[in-house]
């Protein structure tokens, strides 16, 4: 009798040491499955997610910059204006030998102002570009590319819109005036004989002429980038809400809810 039990026992222990081994090493490499996964998202974290957060930042702030100094190119245009205006009307000031100091020293504040617009123009230009791809990067490797398209409808409707405003309010107060025409005028200023009746008269003209409008225009410059700015703020928050929920949903589930 317990002969014939012997090789019937003996299999037993044989599937069970087999189920266990076979078993651990399946649960093995589930176990590194899991921990693969894990490991791509702390990739799409360093390689994606912090890229895009440092990109933002930096675009962010050059684009601050840019809308403040077209309100500051508009003040200074004031402050030109005043200053002529009184170096004008003012014979001490005139007829001093020293004179030309104001407005060489209006034309070398302008002059760089000018400058700084036009790099900071051409930088927001390009790291908003660079931003907007790593944007869709993004969406790609989490998942999302449906919502952020949806989102980059909504921030395209509100962005050209403003542009359109732009493009119309800066019409209207440029109409006659050629940007250009006043950088020759304050050349002029410097090298003009200020004694001359007639010169006074024609600078003061060419000073009320083109003044108020370039003021005016660099205002709906400022107003209207600081419209786009808020707008790109907007599309940045909904989107670094998109693709921070889609990581953490996938940090989020457990062993067991990966495994099923």
């Amino acid at each position: 009798m317990s002969d014939k039990k012997s090789p019937s026992t003996f299999s037993q222990i044989l599937v069970g040491v087999s189920t266990m081994f076979f078993g651990s090493f399946i649960f093995a490499g589930v176990i590194e499955g899991y921990k693969n996964e894990a490991g791509k998202n702390e990739k799409v974290i360093s390689d994606y997610f912090r890229p895009m957060r440092v990109a933002q930042t930096a675009c962010s702030a050059s684009h601050n910059r840019l809308f403040l100094s077209y309100g500051e190119m508009s003040g200074t245009y004031q402050l030109i204006y005043d200053e002529l205006q009184h170096m004008m009307q003012n014979r001490k000031v005139r007829n001093s030998i020293d004179y030309q100091v104001i407005p060489m020293s209006i034309f070398k504040t302008f002059t760089e102002l000018s400058s700084e617009i036009k790099n900071l123009e051409k930088e927001v230009k390009n790291c908003s570009s660079e931003l907007f791809n790593k944007y869709e990067e993004l969406s790609l490797v989490t998942g999302t590319f449906e919502e952020f398209y949806e989102f980059s409808k909504i921030r395209a409707t509100a962005i050209n819109a403003e542009y359109k405003r732009r493009t119309k309010e800066s019409k209207e107060k440029m109409e006659d005036i050629d940007p250009n025409d006043i950088m020759k005028m304050l050349r002029d200023i410097t090298t003009t004989d200020m004694k001359s009746e007639e010169n006074q008269a024609m600078i003061l003209n060419q000073i009320d002429l083109m003044f108020e409008p370039t003021r005016d225009f660099y205002l709906v410059m400022r107003n209207t980038e600081h419209e786009i700015f808020k707008k790109e703020q907007i599309f940045f928050q909904n989107l670094h809400n998109l693709f921070a929920t889609a990581i953490s949903d996938k940090h989020s589930d457990g062993f067991m809810d990966w495994l099923i």
